[in-house]
């Protein structure tokens, strides 16, 4: 017997919350947006309509009834015939009359559904990325004027978006892989949803090429660390980032460090990205820059400015040897030579000390522990650079 339920979805951000309809059929299921929306204090989950007196109680009531009239019209037409009766055909006839069959909006709905999910369990800057994998997406389907469907994600728009990010928006192979990566998690999402059955993004390559790493040398963090003159502002910038660089600690992190987190010779808090226990040993340069701050760290501002004002401390300091990196557009191969400065942000803190550490000769399984890396293919990138400085010290000891 087949069974209509009227329930709502997650809260958008006013609070409102997406009326759907699921229809129940032979053990088959189907979900259906009606694009009505109330709250919690206006919903009545036994009766499954809006409460007496809730907003536009009337309104939105009588839709409910009608799709269930809907419903029954189709059940009624099919009453001699039930073995063509099918979810997916009601889900058609819904669409059809009620006009709720554009899916490029509902595939960007699903995907908002999607960012505020993630707002308990991911951090900040995983939900920017998912908002602007969003924005871009919305750009390409104007752009091409193309409907984006959860049906149209196949081999050709993989291709499509691809060509899109690379030529019209002359972005690199890494941050193409981003958003291909941020796609693939977002429609495992909807296909666990039954947004879409739709699987063929499974087979989409996340392009990853592997990057420079950009790093302090002992003396050039040395003289940033001792530089003098800078104003407070930049002295604070400073100091926060030497921080990074003695403690191996991510930028989220020491954004959320406090007085409490520092306990005798160690650094001891919860990881924001990983949620992992980080117990830190701190060392003298990180004790120094602590009892400046009387037993507390220097403030963190926000990670763009803080990057700004990084590249005006190492061009102050005079960082400003010429690096080379190296980047790829598709197989085109893109080199950009720049004084180390500009290259200077909040990442290299954390490069700089798992580099310098492995340079020192602490054990790659002893910085592992400090940092909370556990995935040794991400780590081996720093052990493969040191073993080129080792490769060029003896070639000057004793070629």
């Amino acid at each position: 017997m087949a069974t209509i339920n009227f329930y709502l979805d997650k809260p958008n951000r006013k609070g409102e919350r997406p009326i759907i309809l699921t229809y129940l059929l032979k053990s088959k299921k189907v979900r259906f947006s009606t694009r009505l929306k109330t709250t919690d204090k206006d919903w009545n989950p036994t009766k499954q309509k809006v409460k007496k007196n809730g907003v536009s109680e009337s309104e939105i009531n009588f839709a409910l009834d009608e799709f269930q009239r809907l419903i029954k019209l189709v059940e009624l037409e099919y009453k001699f015939d039930p073995s063509k009766l099918t979810v997916e055909l009601v889900k058609e006839r819904l669409e059809n009359i009620t006009g709720n069959n554009k899916e490029e909006i509902e595939f960007f709905d699903v995907f908002e559904e999607y960012i505020n999910e993630s707002n308990t369990t991911k951090t900040i800057g995983i939900k920017k990325i998912y908002q602007v994998t969003l924005n871009k997406l919305k750009e390409y389907s104007k752009v091409k004027k193309t409907h984006l469907t959860f049906e149209s994600i196949d081999a050709k728009f993989e291709i499509s978006f691809k060509d899109f990010l690379m030529n019209d928006c002359q972005l690199m192979n890494n941050t193409v892989g981003r958003y291909i990566k941020t796609i693939k998690s977002f429609l495992n999402f909807a296909l666990e949803r039954e947004y879409t059955s739709n699987s063929k993004f499974k087979s989409f390559k996340v392009l990853k090429d592997e990057a420079d790493i950009i790093y302090l040398t002992y003396p050039e963090l040395i003289k940033i660390y001792n530089y003098e003159n800078l104003t407070k502002k930049l002295e604070s910038v400073r100091d926060a980032f030497c921080l990074g660089c003695f403690t191996g600690l991510r930028f989220s992190d020491l954004q959320q460090i406090q007085p409490e987190h520092i306990k005798d010779d160690f650094i001891e808090m919860k990881s924001k990205k990983t949620r992992d226990f980080l117990r830190i040993p701190i060392n003298k340069y990180a004790r120094e820059i602590i009892d400046k701050y009387n037993g507390g760290v220097p403030k963190v501002i926000s990670n763009q400015k803080m990057n700004d004002y990084l590249k005006e401390i190492g061009e102050i300091a005079e960082i400003n040897n010429s690096i080379q990196l190296t980047k790829y557009r598709g197989a085109e191969k893109i080199q950009v030579l720049e004084p180390k400065y500009k290259f200077i942000s909040t990442h290299t803190a954390r490069r700089t000390f798992v580099t310098l550490s492995l340079e020192k000769g602490m054990r790659p399984e002893t910085v592992m522990s400090i940092t909370g890396h556990k995935d040794y293919n991400t780590f081996k990138k720093y052990i493969k650079l040191t073993e080129n400085v080792k490769l060029a010290e003896m070639a000057n000891v004793w070629n």
